[in-house]
């Protein structure tokens, strides 16, 4: 007589934890401000200062993927010029390039030589 041996079911996963409000990795947080920039920019007025008018003149797909990788990481850290610089160098960068406009954290370094 063979025996049949049962498993036990695990239970569905809990569905996750609905937010209170729009989580703002959303890109439609972006959208707005940076299309107003936009019209800003088109009726000549200067746009420097306005909030996200940067990306006036990007894709909705990029807002949404900067916007991803701004707030919907778990863990963010934000370095300064100097920690950036100090980080490339220990890790035997040389000649590094910063991006003098933005976006500023770009930086662009060529490993040294042996």
């Amino acid at each position: 007589m063979a025996s049949s041996t049962t498993y036990p079911i695990p239970p569905p996963p809990a569905a996750p934890l609905q937010a209170a409000r729009p989580r703002p990795d959303r890109p439609h947080h972006y959208w707005p401000l940076a299309q107003l920039a936009a019209l800003a920019e088109a009726a000549g007025l200067p746009v420097g200062a306005l909030p996200l008018s940067y990306y006036r003149r990007c894709s909705f797909y990029t807002m949404h993927t900067y916007a991803r990788d701004r707030f919907g990481t778990p863990l963010e850290q934000r370095f300064s010029r100097a920690q950036i610089r100090q980080m490339c160098t220990a890790a035997g960068l040389v000649d590094l390039h910063f991006s003098p406009r933005a976006p500023y954290w770009c930086v662009v370094g060529f490993k040294a030589e042996p």
